[in-house]
C-alpha cells in the first residue's frame, strides 16, 4: 500500500505540472481542481502515445516526461502554487465528516488495488497491452498476435506511463487513482451543497457518487478502461449541465477536452462528442473563439489514433472492419476478421453464430435481458430505467440538458441493440443514466 500511496503523490504532483500547464495553453486562468489532474492525465496520454510511435515507454520516457515536468514547473511556477493552495483550501473547507469519509475512502481503494486483481480482462489483454508498450511501443502487426491487442486504449498508454516498469512490474493502479479523483470530486460538490456555498441541486445529485464505490471497487486493481470512462463521464455531465445552464469557458472546454478523452480510451466513447457540439453551437458567439483549441486537440488525439491504428492493426477504422483499400499488409486476414465480427455479434447475446442466424429480434432480446451475471442485471436495469427516467425528469430535473443526456442514453440503447459487438455498450448507458 505504501509503494502504492508513493507512486500516487508521484503521479499527481506530475499531473498537476501537466494540468496547470494545459490550462496556461488554453487560455485558462481557473480550472476545477480534480478536472486539472485529469487533463494532466490526457496530457500524459498524448505525449505517451507519440512517443510509443518510435520508441518505447521505458525508462527513457520517464526521464524525458520528468525533464519536461521540471522545465513546465519552472515556467508556471506561480500558476501551481495558486492551484495547490486552492487544493488545500478545499481540503481544509471539508466539514469533519467529509475528511473522514475521503480519508477512509482513500485507504479502502488503496487496500483494494494492493490486492491481487480479478477482472478475466486484465489476464487476458490488459497485463500484456501495456507489457508491450514498455518493451516496444507501438508494434507493427501486433493486431495479428491477438486481436485483443489491437485495441491498445489510450487508458493502457497512460498506465504504461504511469507504472514504472524498470523499477517495479506490478504499479498497475492508475484506475484506482481515477476512481479516487472522482470521489474527491463528489465530495467537495456534496460539501459545497451542505454547507450551503453551493446549494445547486446539481451538486447533490453528482455529490452521491460515492455510494457506488461498492460495486466498482471490484474492478480498481486493474487498469480497466471502462472504470476510467465512468469516471470522467459523470465528471463530463455535470459540466454539461452546468455550462448548459450558464454559459463558462471552463466548463465549455472541460466537456470538450473530457469527451476527447473518453473517446481516445474507448470508441464507444464517441457519443458523448454530442454534448460539446451541442454547447458549441447554443453558445456560438462565445465558443467560436475557442474554435482553434477544439480543431487542434481534436485532430491530435485523432491523428494519433489513426497512426495507432495503423502501426497496430493496418486498419483505420479499427475494431470495425474498414474499408479494404486503406488497409495495409499487416492487416488481419479477411477470414480472421469476418470470424471476429461474426463472432462477438452473437456472443453479445449469449448465443452461437447459428442460434443467432435463426433468432428473432424477440428472442434476441430475451436471451439479451436475461443474460448471466452481471451483464443481464445491467442490461435489465438500463431497460428499467428507460422506461421510467421521462417520468424522473420531468418531475425533478425538467430542463433541456437532462433530456438532451437522455436522448443520448437513448441513442446509445439503439446503437446497443443493432450493433452489438460487445456487451460493455451497456455499461457505457449505465454511466450516462448515473447522474439520476
Amino acid at each position: 500500500m505504501l509503494l502504492i500511496l508513493l507512486s500516487w503523490l508521484y503521479i499527481l504532483v506530475l499531473s498537476a505540472v501537466i494540468g496547470v500547464s494545459l490550462n496556461k495553453i488554453i487560455g485558462l486562468n481557473n480550472q476545477d481542481s480534480i478536472i486539472t489532474f485529469f487533463f494532466g492525465f490526457f496530457g500524459v496520454t498524448l505525449i505517451a502515445g507519440f512517443w510509443a510511435i518510435p520508441f518505447a515507454i521505458n525508462g527513457p520516457f520517464y526521464l524525458a516526461l520528468f525533464i519536461l515536468t521540471l522545465i513546465l514547473g519552472v515556467l508556471f511556477r506561480k500558476e501551481l502554487v495558486h492551484y495547490w493552495n486552492h487544493i488545500l483550501s478545499e481540503l481544509k473547507q471539508l466539514t469533519i465528516f467529509f475528511k473522514f469519509l475521503l480519508v477512509v475512502i482513500s485507504l479502502l481503494i488503496l487496500a483494494q488495488c494492493a490486492s491481487p486483481p480479478f477482472v478475466i480482462d486484465n489476464e487476458s489483454y490488459y497485463i500484456q497491452t501495456i507489457k508491450w508498450l514498455n518493451e516496444f511501443g507501438f508494434v507493427n502487426g501486433l493486431v495479428n498476435l491477438h486481436v485483443f491487442l489491437g485495441q491498445t486504449s489510450g487508458w493502457h498508454i497512460l498506465q504504461s506511463a504511469f507504472n514504472f516498469s524498470f523499477l517495479y512490474d506490478r504499479f498497475n493502479d492508475i484506475s484506482g487513482l481515477a476512481l479516487l479523483l472522482g470521489n474527491a470530486y463528489a465530495i467537495f460538490k456534496l460539501n459545497a451543497f451542505v454547507t450551503k456555498k453551493e446549494t445547486s441541486k446539481l451538486n447533490l445529485v453528482f455529490g452521491l457518487f460515492p455510494l457506488w464505490n461498492v460495486f466498482f471497487f471490484q474492478f480498481i486493481s486493474a487498469p480497466s478502461p471502462d472504470v476510467a470512462i465512468y469516471i470522467l463521464s459523470i465528471i463530463l455531465l455535470h459540466q454539461f449541465i452546468l455550462c448548459y445552464t450558464n454559459y463558462s469557458k471552463q466548463a465549455f472546454l472541460a466537456v470538450v477536452l473530457l469527451s476527447v478523452f473518453i473517446a481516445f480510451i474507448k470508441l464507444t466513447g464517441l457519443v458523448f462528442f454530442i454534448l460539446p457540439l451541442i454547447l458549441y453551437k447554443r453558445y456560438y458567439i462565445f465558443t467560436r473563439r475557442t474554435t482553434s483549441i477544439l480543431v487542434f486537440f481534436g485532430s491530435l488525439t485523432l491523428l494519433l489514433f489513426v497512426i495507432k491504428n495503423l502501426i497496430i492493426t493496418g486498419n483505420l477504422l479499427f475494431p470495425l472492419q474498414g474499408i479494404e483499400s486503406l488497409k495495409t499488409s499487416w492487416s488481419l486476414t479477411d477470414s480472421v476478421e469476418t470470424y471476429f465480427a461474426n463472432y462477438m455479434q452473437p456472443y453479445g447475446y449469449h448465443l452461437s453464430a447459428e442460434a443467432y442466424e435463426k433468432a428473432s429480434i424477440i428472442l434476441r432480446l430475451k436471451t439479451w435481458l436475461f443474460a448471466p451475471m452481471p451483464h443481464g442485471l445491467f442490461n435489465t436495469v438500463m431497460i428499467g430505467l428507460l422506461v421510467i427516467m421521462p417520468i424522473i425528469i420531468k418531475k425533478f430535473f425538467n430542463n433541456n440538458a437532462f433530456w438532451i443526456i437522455y436522448g443520448i442514453a437513448v441513442l446509445n440503447m439503439v446503437l446497443l441493440f443493432y450493433h452489438h459487438h460487445n456487451t460493455d455498450f451497456s455499461f457505457h448507458l449505465y454511466y450516462v443514466f448515473h447522474c439520476f
